[in-house]
């Protein structure tokens, strides 16, 4: 009998999905406890307290339903334009709430030319957003990552 061993680059992206994954639990299981901040228009806003992130880090996760292929969804979210300033804007005024602004910093990671399917992509993001009443606008810079992954 024959068996074939995952190779160590494999079994190490394997545990890094896992934890992502894990960490983006929010029924209950996973190793953080997510709480509803906010559910405006079907989308759900979760934040929670990770004991391992440095002091002051805010974690947040942002839940909705789409329909569409990989590659469409994939498009929507990473739109070709982030590097054209107009087209980013419009991205922002869709995809962040009350954003009044935004503009990619830097883009660290792209997927690969030709990648059908979106691809892994991590880049650092501002956006300047309205909030109510008399606050003043709030300036939000952060990491956006998205990756695939795919659980048997």
């Amino acid at each position: 009998m024959l068996y074939v061993l995952p190779s160590l680059q494999h079994v190490t992206s394997m545990t890094k999905n896992k934890y992502q994954v894990d960490y983006a639990t929010i029924d209950g299981t996973g190793p953080l406890e997510w709480t509803v901040e906010a559910n405006d228009c079907d989308l759900v806003t979760y934040k929670a307290t990770d004991p391992n992130a440095p002091p002051g880090t805010r974690s947040w996760l942002w839940t909705t339903q789409v329909q569409g292929t990989l590659a469409e969804v994939a498009d929507m979210f990473n739109p070709a334009g982030l590097d054209d300033p107009a087209a980013y804007r419009e991205h922002c005024h869709a995809f962040h709430m009350e954003a009044l602004d935004g503009v990619r910093l830097y883009c660290l990671e792209s997927p690969p030319q030709g990648d059908t399917v979106g691809g892994q992509y991590v880049g650092v993001h501002w956006t300047v957003n309205e909030l109510p009443g008399l606050i003043k606008n709030k300036d939000v810079c952060f990491v956006k990552n998205r990756d695939w992954c795919f659980l048997e």
